[in-house]
């Protein structure tokens, strides 16, 4: 399950940074590098943070909103778990790192595209008329 709402995460993360978000984009490099280096090197903490220090200077640039500050925060409760084994560590990474991807998801970006193909016109209004 908890490799699910990963997967789904990540799908949002693409989403974020096709619609230009750079932390977004930063996150799934750093999953694709960790990803290599558990795959060559295997598992070392310090590279892990190396990677997320990366994340986190692409994250403090001039223009650091709300979302970015949420995205180095949720790095606070993560690096402790990297000296962790066990399964407990990999599924509470998991999650923080789904939702350092979730943060990023332009929600309401997203939901006036749908909107606007849905009504099939660029001037709708975000005000809704219930009739009776």
């Amino acid at each position: 399950m908890i490799d699910l709402i990963y997967l789904v995460a990540v799908a949002c993360g693409c989403v974020a940074a096709l619609r230009g978000n750079h932390t977004a984009a930063a996150l799934l490099m750093a999953e694709g590098v960790t990803t290599l280096l558990s795959l060559t090197v295997g598992f070392n903490p310090f590279l892990w943070m190396a990677v997320n220090l990366g994340v986190i200077w692409i994250a403090l640039r001039p223009h650091l909103s709300l979302t970015n500050i949420a995205v180095i925060v949720l790095y606070i409760p993560m690096w402790p778990l990297y000296t962790q084994d066990g399964w407990s560590a990999y599924y509470g990474v998991s999650l923080l790192t789904s939702l350092q991807f979730l943060v990023t998801f332009p929600l309401s970006q997203v939901c006036l595209a749908i909107k606007r193909k849905v009504v099939k016109s660029d001037d709708c209004d975000n005000t809704f008329k219930l009739t009776t």
